[in-house]
């Protein structure tokens, strides 16, 4: 009996106690990440709330990102060579699509992800310049 009570106690010190620690640690850990997870929301609730002013100051509201998403939808589509009957849009979703990223562009904390960005919607736009031009 108190050979069994030995061993179940050498069995509690040996496997539970460390898996408790194991446990706590990481439940610092996740406490850590969440830390960082909650900076970067907090960063990034400041970048949006940097743009709504910059686009209120600028005329910008929710009507106009409706349109630029529709025919962000038409440029996508030209690009894909889908839907040429929308080819008298073509030009105007151009100018929005530009109109949009400069809007982006100058806003202060600009990240190396939204350049990106950027850059690419500009390929995009050479690439369908290069579409439209007769040969």
């Amino acid at each position: 009996m108190r050979v069994t009570l030995a061993v179940c106690a050498c069995l509690i010190v040996a496997v539970v106690l460390p898996l408790a620690g194991c446990i706590s640690k990481g439940m610092q850990e996740d406490k850590k990440s969440d830390e960082g997870k909650s900076k970067i929301r907090i960063e990034r609730e400041k970048l949006l709330v940097e743009l709504k002013e910059k686009q209120n100051r600028m005329g910008y509201d929710d009507s106009m990102k409706m349109t630029f998403r529709y025919e962000a939808d038409i440029l996508k589509n030209f690009l894909d060579g889908e839907d040429f009957y929308y080819e008298e849009n073509y030009t105007e979703a151009v100018i929005r699509f530009e109109e949009a990223m400069e809007m982006i562009k100058t806003v202060p904390s600009v990240t190396k992800k939204v350049r990106v960005l950027y850059d690419e919607a500009k390929s995009y736009i050479r690439k369908a310049n290069r579409k439209t031009k007769p040969r």
